[in-house]
């Protein structure tokens, strides 16, 4: 059984927005280490996301 590309994609990216005020919270507080773990983490899940929509699924 394959999955549907769009909602996991729109899953991912609600997982990247939600990632969002943790990394402003972390610039705030001057943790920058943090803040930069933050953003590669809603990057990573944007990416994935597009790759969701943009790879076609397999039949295994």
């Amino acid at each position: 059984m394959t999955l549907h590309p769009i909602p996991i994609a729109m899953v991912l990216l609600l997982f990247g927005l939600m990632a969002i005020p943790p990394m402003l919270a972390f610039m705030k507080e001057k943790r920058m280490g943090l803040a930069a773990f933050m953003l590669l983490t809603v990057v990573g899940f944007v990416f994935a996301a597009y790759v969701a929509v943009h790879v076609p699924a397999g039949n295994s």
